[in-house]
């Protein structure tokens, strides 16, 4: 079933409790997973300042490997990028948790499968996804936003990289300079994110331009990482 606010509602029985892991997968038409859930898998501590009391906050929800019936709701997004830091949405609701942000795209209507992996065996549903009927969906600026989001998180993979390299560099080089370029290009592309996934148009040109310049920004860090890492020619 689906539920408008909280998304994919997915029930599943178990006649005894899993030996081993569980996970559940959503598979589009094409056969690829969009997102991947592990009953044995523990959430991360993902790095953002909560400004407000634990009360708007509630706990990561698990699949269960358990004997009987259980409920797992999907969000309908895609898998969440990896980025150097995360920020709590304004649209909190009391009682339920409070995102962060990025979540990862919202997948396009249309044909999905959920499949469940239990000891060995899959267990496959069908599964359709519709756009909401009091808004008018582009099919194509939806496939134009998810393309854009790919370059992003592309980026965003690339620059997680690089943070962890220069991390690993600690005192061997000057990194306070490169450190403040680095945090300034990932912040310009985590929020060029944010705007991407709370939109139901396709990218504008200014979005468009952030990408394609932040991105340069980011290959010139690279690169001087790069000279500044490498081994010291010997005499």
């Amino acid at each position: 079933g689906q539920n408008p606010k909280t998304g994919a509602v997915i029930d599943y029985w178990l006649t005894v409790a899993a030996t081993s892991a569980i996970r559940l997968e959503i598979r589009d038409g094409r056969g690829t997973v969009v997102r991947r859930f592990v009953s044995d898998e523990v959430a991360p501590e993902l790095p953002a300042g909560r400004y407000f009391t634990e009360r708007w906050v509630r706990p990561t929800p698990a699949l269960s490997p358990n004997a009987g019936a259980h409920r797992f709701v999907w969000d309908l997004r895609a898998e969440r990028p990896r980025v150097f830091r995360y920020e709590y949405s304004i649209a909190a609701v009391d009682g339920e948790d409070t995102p962060k942000l990025p979540e990862g795209m919202l997948v396009p209507p249309g044909e999905y499968q959920v499949v469940l992996l239990v000891g060995g065996e899959e267990y496959v549903k069908p599964l359709h996804v519709e756009a909401d009927p009091r808004v008018a969906v582009d099919g194509a600026a939806l496939d134009a936003a998810l393309v854009l989001s790919r370059e992003v998180v592309a980026a965003l993979e690339r620059h997680d990289r690089a943070t962890g390299e220069l991390r690993k560099a600690g005192k061997a080089i000057d990194t306070v300079k490169l450190k403040a370029e680095l945090d300034s290009i990932g912040g310009a592309l985590v929020d060029l994110q944010i705007d991407l996934e709370g939109s139901d148009r396709a990218p504008t040109q200014p979005q468009r331009d952030v990408c394609k310049f932040e991105t340069e920004r980011l290959d010139r860090a690279l690169k001087e990482l790069a000279f500044r890492l490498r081994p010291a020619a010997k005499p």
